[in-house]
């Protein structure tokens, strides 16, 4: 069925909302949309036809894929992040009982799974579907159900209890770590005892807290961040650290600067470690616009032969930096930002140039640009 969606008297205007008249209209970029019936009875089957239609078009226009495969790993609940009566958060493991005094107040902050998208929570016979994020008075027990994507990985019982074993249990102190919080890639995480963190060289990160909190005479030291350069003594906790300037290389294990320490210690005795593992930046694509007609899509190391009289614009530049702020084209002494108008003859000053993605001194790419003189 033809739509026609750009005429006038079209009878679907509002198809002009979707992402392909968008990339047709706007960026002429040629586009399809592929749906299927929410009525197929398996997501099985529903991406079976997706992938039906796919090959087709890609078949039709000569597209050859690559095959890298494919590894769908099943759902798997690492623990919940909850806060009672609005009291400091506490984590809840996978089948562990959550205990409430009757009419406490509830709130699911976080959920750590081996997936990030497509998770919900549902607090059975309260609220709605998904109850993440949303605060409840508990007054009989129940369950939390975690899910992704509609399939049921996980589940937390909810008991309510007598008030003075809850009081018992809050007041205890535990004589170790279990989780240290880290501000990252722009959320707060709990990473546990002996667990490495990755962390993309250039991304900022900062040390909050330990879990549980109540311990006296702790410290946290990260090996190769000094966090108060004027007296150092090795608490390294709400300090903004910059992975790419403020490490030390040699205090690294095997001083090779991927592997840093963070050692917990109460009293000079170790009593919990987290290993952060800096993982290379690195681009993997940059779009730019040609006379403002036509797109380019560049990966590290693809070149593109262009002539002296065209004009060039960066329209984005992805990278596996949480930010993408500050990042941009170094060319001959030149810093080419996002959306910013360039003449090819005052940037490309020989036949054969080498254009560097960059954020401040760390290099994420590179692609080249060949110039038709003839």
């Amino acid at each position: 069925m033809n739509t026609r969606t750009g005429e006038e008297d079209s009878p679907h205007k509002e198809q002009r909302k979707s992402a392909t008249y968008y990339a047709l209209n706007v960026h002429h970029i040629p586009a399809f949309g592929v749906e299927t019936s929410k009525f197929l009875p398996s997501t099985d089957l529903k991406l079976l036809f997706h992938n039906l239609v796919i090959n087709a078009f890609m078949k039709r226009f000569g597209i050859i894929p690559q095959s890298p495969g494919l590894e769908l790993k099943t759902p798997s609940l690492k623990y919940v992040v909850v806060s009672i009566n609005g009291g400091t958060p506490i984590v809840i493991k996978n089948n562990e009982s959550l205990h409430l005094s009757k009419g406490d107040t509830i709130n699911i902050s976080h959920i750590e799974a081996n997936y990030e998208r497509g998770l919900s929570l549902d607090i059975l016979k309260y609220g709605e579907l998904n109850d993440y994020k949303k605060d409840f008075r508990i007054f009989k027990d129940t369950s939390m159900i975690v899910r992704k994507d509609n399939y049921k990985f996980g589940e937390i019982p909810i008991i309510i209890a007598r008030s003075e074993k809850i009081e018992e249990k809050k007041t205890s102190i535990p004589d170790k770590i279990e989780y240290l919080i880290i501000e990252t890639k722009g959320h707060q995480m709990l990473v546990s005892d002996g667990e490495t963190l990755e962390v993309v060289k250039g991304d900022k990160m900062k040390i909050l807290d330990v879990f549980p909190s109540p311990l006296p005479g702790i410290e946290v030291n990260f090996k190769g961040f000094v966090g108060d350069k004027k007296n150092n003594t090795g608490e390294d906790r709400g300090y903004e650290i910059d992975t790419a300037k403020d490490l030390m290389k040699g205090y690294s294990i095997n001083q090779d600067g991927i592997n840093y320490p963070i050692i917990i210690s109460r009293n000079n005795n170790e009593i919990g470690r987290i290993i952060i593992k800096l993982a290379p930046p690195k681009m993997h694509y940059i779009v730019l616009k040609i006379n403002d007609n036509r797109h380019i899509l560049l990966r590290s190391e693809d070149s593109v032969s262009l002539y002296p009289k065209d004009n060039m614009r960066v329209e984005e530049i992805y990278t596996n930096l949480h930010s993408q702020y500050g990042v941009h084209l170094s060319i001959n002494g030149h810093k080419v930002g996002l959306d910013e108008l360039w003449d090819l003859k005052d940037l490309c000053t020989s036949e054969y140039n080498q254009l560097y993605i960059k954020q401040g001194s760390l290099v994420l790419g590179k692609i080249f640009i060949n110039m038709v003189t003839n």
